[in-house]
């Protein structure tokens, strides 16, 4: 086998805290970048002299820092929030986000960070790091909904280890506290076939109530073991999968939550990672393996799932350090996705394909399971709010809207969604746009809209036209904008029922034309 050079990562953490009293509240969202110079400010608290406001440090200054100095043993400090009042919220979900730097001494693990979040009855750990090694600022996202919603809660960042010489400092910044009311996703707009009464764009959208992710093993992979990889002389390297945004967009909005690899031999080290970035630039997770069975495939729970954007790659892999003559890491009999299913580094920042360097035509044993994770009562939609051009368009409980309109050629028309719940309204959804080619003139100003009207509506097997003595036709349009039917309208009979029993279900267009030339229209559901 080949050999590589060394590099060591390890991390855990466990926590024992007591409570603490409630008192005064805040409310969220909460931002705080401590540029006021005082912890008191938007009511910090801290606990001994480690816990100071850098100055010229941050991510931009200032900062939060524990320091080393004055120098204690066996300490356990924390940096705690005030109470906010979450007890009003019904939907939406909490998250807490920060980002977090680490200037290390020794990076020997004795050393810990832990956030963690207060419920009025006990503190609960929801992130956790160690001295690992020094690592830049880093963007941090935690959800604590289960600890924090429907609750007056508090957050607190705790050091603690058996000696602060051990590291120079913990940096921490940009804290933000705060409820997302989940919008839609997936927003489209079409332009169907435009006719000579008018035009009309459908957009439709994605429930937030609905899994954005597929759930999944990533890997490259056959699923079978073959060898092994280690060092010549033993030592310590980092393999890893990596996958692209356009390779992870069906799964943008899950998790990853667990990991599987085949560990070949006993003996060895390992430490699970994942990273995000080109390059694997940012470390997100760093978590050591208690224990394992060797010559099989082992699964792992990764303590804090990691968030797929679909914006970034995601390296997932591990650490593993072994004696002589060991072969921990598993592979398969190739041949390698080179530059994706064999990357092989040696010091954990310059990325290598193991077949390209090393000619070793394998792929690491290596999988990552994708979660979607969604809170089922937190997602009690009762509709939609349309917005066009950002202006206030409709409300509807469907998840998609008819819009006709008057419009010349070549004007785009851009549309968001928000989601409507029963104590809040979500952000907007991703833009839809359409660009409409044809001049679509509807003058409606000359028609009563206000007599004009459709019932039932959703209707099943038959529909009921109640029109005005302008209305001259009535026309019928699938959602393509295919001409159906053209109904010539008896002026005697301004209630005019409609068989619709062989339609297929789904959305059409119903235009009402006048005598001299103008039109209206209404949108039709049909639901059998």
């Amino acid at each position: 086998m080949r050999t590589v050079i060394p590099l060591i990562i390890a991390f855990f953490v466990r926590l024992s805290c007591t409570g603490a009293t409630l008192t005064d509240t805040l409310q969220l969202p909460l931002q705080e970048n401590f540029s006021s110079g005082m912890f008191e400010i938007n009511g910090w608290t801290v606990e001994g002299g480690n816990w100071q406001i850098a100055g010229q440090s941050g991510n931009a200054a200032p900062s939060a820092e524990f320091r080393f100095s004055p120098y204690i043993t066996d300490y356990s400090l924390s940096l705690t929030s005030a109470a906010f009042d979450a007890t009003g919220f019904i939907a939406g979900e909490i998250f807490i986000d920060f980002d977090l730097k680490l200037t290390d001494n020794q990076a020997n693990n004795m050393e810990k960070l832990a956030v963690e979040v207060y419920d009025g009855n006990q503190w609960t750990e929801v992130y956790s790091d160690s001295s690992h090694g020094s690592f830049n600022w880093s963007k941090k996202h935690i959800e604590i909904t289960d600890q924090a919603r429907g609750l007056i809660f508090q957050i607190r960042f705790r050091a603690w280890g058996s000696n602060s010489m051990n590291i120079v400092s913990w940096g921490l910044d940009n804290i933000y506290i705060y409820r997302l009311c989940k919008p839609p996703y997936d927003a489209v707009s079409s332009f169907p076939q435009p006719t000579t009464h008018g035009c009309w764009v459908l957009v439709e959208w994605e429930s937030p109530c609905i899994p954005q992710a597929t759930s999944d093993w990533l890997h490259w992979d056959n699923g079978n073991n073959y060898d092994a990889i280690g060092l010549t002389g033993g030592g310590t390297f980092l393999v890893s999968a990596r996958f692209t945004p356009s390779q992870l967009q069906q799964y943008a909005g899950g998790y990853l939550s667990r990991i599987r690899l085949f560990y070949y031999q006993e003996g060895g080290s390992i430490t699970l990672k994942v990273w995000t970035g080109e390059n694997a630039a940012q470390l997100v997770l760093s978590q050591p393996v208690i224990s394992y069975m060797a010559g099989q495939w082992n699964e792992f729970i990764l303590n804090t799932p990691v968030l797929l954007t679909g914006n970034s790659e995601l390296w997932f892999g591990y650490e593993v350090t072994h004696e002589a003559n060991q072969y921990i890491a598993g592979v398969d009999n190739g041949p390698a996705e080179a530059g994706f299913g064999d990357l092989i580094s040696l010091d954990g920042v310059t990325w290598q394909s193991m077949s390209q360097v090393y000619d070793l035509n394998y792929n690491w044993n290596l999988g990552g399971f994708i979660t979607p994770q969604i809170h089922s009562d937190s997602c009690l939609v009762t509709g939609y709010n349309v917005y066009r051009e950002g202006e206030w368009l409709a409300t509807t409980t469907e998840t998609n809207y008819l819009d006709t309109y008057n419009e010349s050629r070549n004007v785009t028309m851009c549309y968001s969604i928000t989601a409507l719940y029963e104590d809040c309204e979500s952000g907007f959804s991703n833009l839809a746009c359409e660009i409409v080619s044809d001049n679509c003139f509807v003058d409606v100003n000359d028609i009563n809209l206000q007599t004009i009207d459709i019932y039932p509506n959703p209707a099943s097997r038959k529909v009921t036209f109640s029109l005005t003595q302008e209305i001259e036709q009535v026309i019928i349009y699938d959602i393509l904008g295919k001409e159906l039917e053209v109904c010539r309208v008896n002026p005697a009979n301004l209630v005019v029922g409609k068989d619709i029993s062989q339609y297929r279900n789904g959305i059409y267009l119903v235009m009402f034309i006048s005598s001299n030339g103008k039109s209206t229209s209404r949108k039709l559901i049909v639901n059998q």
